[in-house]
């Protein structure tokens, strides 16, 4: 008979104690940590070695007149120079395009001998690709020789070039970290 008694009884300290630890899980929330994903930003020294610089332009060139666009390129700290692009007439007749440093477009200006970086003629459009050679202001002239109609135009370009010493630039990146409460 005594065996018979001791297994109810365990049996009820065992339910009891296992109600007791579900109950304490329960109300332990604070015990719990909640964790999330943020991303941190931090910065990064990138050394540059390359680099190029864009130009755009749209305008009109009125009938017997000519329109330039001017860039200046600053070769000196620079190696491995070179101006690709292209240009077209959106409407309008042909017309002569040049690429000129200061001095030549100076003397096609003032009708004297002149030596352009790169001449397309009677063209609606092209491609082109020069090496500046020295310091100087550059200008893609667009010369509407027709005496009745204005023309509508567009050019786009890139200066691509090295740096003969490396240049750094500070680049902010991102990065995931998981914060917890």
């Amino acid at each position: 008979m005594k065996n018979e008694s001791v297994i109810p009884i365990t049996i009820v300290v065992i339910s009891v104690v296992m109600v007791v630890i579900f109950i304490s899980s329960i109300s332990n929330d604070e015990n719990i940590i909640y964790c999330k994903n943020y991303s941190e930003p931090y910065n990064v020294t990138v050394p540059i070695i390359t680099d190029s610089v864009d130009f755009e332009e749209y305008n009109y060139v009125p009938t017997g007149y000519f329109f330039h666009l001017s860039q200046i390129y600053d070769i000196d700290d620079k190696t491995k120079n070179r101006v690709t692009g292209n240009f077209r007439v959106d409407s309008g007749p042909t017309i002569n395009f040049f690429i000129f440093d200061q001095k030549n477009f100076n003397a096609w200006k003032d009708g004297q001998s002149y030596q352009p970086y790169f001449v397309e003629r009677d063209v609606k459009s092209g491609d082109f690709s020069f090496i500046p050679d020295h310091t100087d202001r550059y200008y893609y002239v667009f010369d509407n020789q027709n005496l009745y109609e204005t023309v509508h135009i567009y050019i786009e370009g890139t200066w691509n070039f090295n740096y003969k010493e490396t240049h750094y630039e500070i680049q902010t990146k991102y990065r995931e970290i998981e914060k917890c409460e």
